[in-house]
């Protein structure tokens, strides 16, 4: 895109403009010059910054703590609303809930291994391709009257988190 502003400006002339061609060459060796100049010293610029793939495995490493450490502030808040629980279905939803961030942050360094970022793509487009199946169900299901409607709202609030989750996973991936 750099330079093509300056080179359709310069197309847009009038013919009978003066020394034309000359102003569309001159607008083509600028747009071609400032890439040529920008691309060709992008690498001495990035060498002289000092950016390297240390730096990249440091931010990978800093996001993880910051990740442990959201963990560890909801596990903290588990704990504060058990001391406060006073029947037993709340505890059990409590301990679910436990149980999901435990594992959730165990997993984390595997899933920080998935090797390939296609791996992750590829995992994100099945599961979406999945949730679309089980939404074809669920509309089967409605239709023949097999299940309550909030037994069905219910699944398809279900669907819905799975398939918004998914989908954020694979934008933020591209």
């Amino acid at each position: 895109m750099r330079g093509s502003i300056t080179v359709a400006a310069a197309l847009t002339l009038p013919f009978d403009t003066p020394r034309r061609s000359e102003l569309v060459l001159i607008a083509y060796l600028v747009a071609a010059i400032t890439l040529l100049g920008q691309g060709l010293t992008l690498p001495a610029v990035i060498r002289a910054a000092k950016v390297s793939a240390s730096s990249a495995d440091r931010v990978g490493r800093e996001q993880r703590d910051l990740i442990e450490d959201l963990y560890e502030a909801g596990l903290e808040k588990l704990d504060e609303l058990a001391a406060t629980v006073q029947d037993d279905g709340q505890e059990a939803t409590l301990a679910r809930v436990r149980d999901d961030l435990v594992s959730e942050r165990d997993s984390l360094d595997r899933r920080a291994d998935l090797d390939a970022r296609s791996e992750v793509e590829d995992y994100c487009r099945i599961r979406l391709e999945v949730v679309a199946a089980q939404r074809d169900a669920l509309d089967g299901f409605e239709r023949r009257g097999r299940f309550s409607s909030q037994s069905i709202r219910a699944a398809l609030g279900m669907l819905d988190r799975d398939e918004m989750r998914l989908s954020s996973v694979e934008r933020e991936k591209s």
